[in-house]
């Protein structure tokens, strides 16, 4: 993050690779002045309540952990027992909007 905001043409936003990184950014942009959306806009990748009480809220793409765990053991038992298993498996998404993205107007 430091390495962004350092850069000349700083970005417009910043998409983190997971929510806990998101709070990272902001954190240290924060401490730099920078405000977050005003300055730029941030989006996290996890679902964390951390994510929603940070200041500002952090918007996340929330991901079904519960499902994904499910759907993984099923996979190592179909494998465990030498069956054949799904090499891709696609589950849905939220994407849970949150004050840390400006509006685009007209976008």
């Amino acid at each position: 993050m430091k390495k962004i905001l350092n850069q000349k043409d700083k970005p417009t936003a910043i998409f983190a690779a997971s929510d806990t990184m998101a709070v990272g950014a902001a954190s240290c942009a924060m401490q730099r002045g920078f405000k977050i959306p005003d300055d730029f806009s941030l989006v996290g990748f996890d679902g964390i309540e951390l994510a929603e009480y940070f200041y500002p809220p952090i918007t996340t793409v929330k991901q079904p952990r519960y499902e994904m765990g499910t759907k993984g053991m099923q996979t190592l038992i179909k494998l465990l027992n030498g069956e054949e298993a799904p090499k891709n498996i696609i589950l849905n998404y939220e994407i849970i909007e949150r004050k840390s993205c400006k509006e685009m107007g007209g976008i």
